[in-house]
C-alpha cells in the first residue's frame, strides 16, 4: 500500500465507486443511502426485495462477492484490490439476483 500511495489509492477507489453508483442508478428498485462524502462505502436499500437473501447469494457465487447488511440495507466498499472488471460482475449477478426473486 505504502508503494502505491494513499493519494492513487483514493483516487483508484473513487473510480470505483463512481462506476459502481452509475450502474446502481440504472436499477430502478435501488434507493442509494450514501451521502455524497462516503470514502468508499455505498450504502442501498432495495425496494421490495429480501436483503439478507440478496446478501446470501452474492456470497454463494463461484467468486463469492462479500457485502455488509446493516438496517435492512447493502453495504459495498471497493478498495484498490478491486478492478472495474469485479464492480461490473458484482453488478450483473445482483441484477440477475434481484430479478429472480
Amino acid at each position: 500500500m505504502n508503494s502505491l500511495g494513499i493519494n492513487r489509492i483514493e483516487e483508484y477507489n473513487q473510480k470505483l465507486v463512481n462506476l459502481l453508483l452509475e450502474e446502481l442508478e440504472q436499477i430502478k428498485e435501488i434507493d442509494v443511502i450514501s451521502p455524497d462524502l462516503r470514502g468508499s462505502i455505498v450504502t442501498f436499500s432495495i425496494n421490495h426485495k429480501d436483503i439478507k437473501i440478496i446478501g446470501k447469494q452474492l456470497g454463494k457465487l463461484p467468486r463469492p462477492i462479500n457485502v455488509s447488511i446493516r438496517q435492512n440495507r447493502l453495504r459495498i466498499s471497493p478498495h484498490f484490490y478491486n478492478t472495474e472488471v469485479s464492480i461490473l460482475d458484482f453488478v450483473d449477478n445482483f441484477k440477475r439476483i434481484i430479478h429472480d426473486m
